[in-house]
């Protein structure tokens, strides 16, 4: 029987010994340190399965500090997330201990289209891995929430064009390329989709 999305998302707590809907906000606060995060209160009807129609964005935090796929707490009869990839890394509190967030992430909202559309999510000095050179005509990145920089890796050196909301950038997807956020509050979101 499949579990529902409450008992996932219980299951990853229980595995990263999380026991509260206090212990999961906690981590959610430290991994998206300075940003808005799910509530205590919307936490709480979330394990009583209580919200039938999750946002994205709620089910990519849950899933980012839990450390499994989007796909399995969103649960929505729809092709946005078929694939998800997410970068993290570690860093020092001040009491000492050592965490793990995520600074990444990329969601393909439709992987069986050729304009390969993507909806990427970067905090605050996050950066994704290099992309590698693509088939194409070229690709367009739209920023819609927040500020970043496009580094281009031409073979004469590196290319950095900085993009805030709500601005543009077609390239050529043959060259090697990576997007790292420049927002404090709220990380960088944008779109990315190239012409086949």
């Amino acid at each position: 029987m499949e579990k529902n999305r409450s008992e996932i998302i219980k299951f990853y707590m229980k595995k990263l010994g999380m026991k509260s809907v206090m212990d999961l906000h906690r981590r959610l606060k430290e991994a998206y340190e300075g940003e808005k995060v799910i509530t205590h209160p919307t936490l709480s009807r979330i394990l009583k399965d209580e919200i039938k129609n999750m946002r994205v964005k709620t089910a990519s935090q849950l899933a980012s500090v839990l450390g499994c796929l989007t796909s399995e707490i969103y649960q929505e009869k729809t092709s946005e997330i078929p694939g998800v990839y997410k970068k993290y890394e570690t860093y020092t509190r001040k009491d000492g201990v050592v965490r793990k967030r995520c600074v990444a992430q990329i969601l393909s909202i439709n992987d069986t289209l050729a304009i390969d559309p993507k909806r990427i999510h970067l905090s605050y000095g996050g950066r994704t891995p290099i992309i590698k050179p693509e088939k194409g005509s070229d690709k367009l990145i739209f920023v819609y929430k927040g500020k970043m920089d496009l580094h281009l890796l031409h073979k004469s050196g590196e290319e950095v064009i900085t993009l805030k909301n709500p601005q543009q950038h077609t390239f050529s997807p043959s060259i090697p390329h990576y997007y790292e956020g420049l927002s404090r509050r709220g990380g960088c979101h944008l779109v990315s989709m190239k012409n086949p």
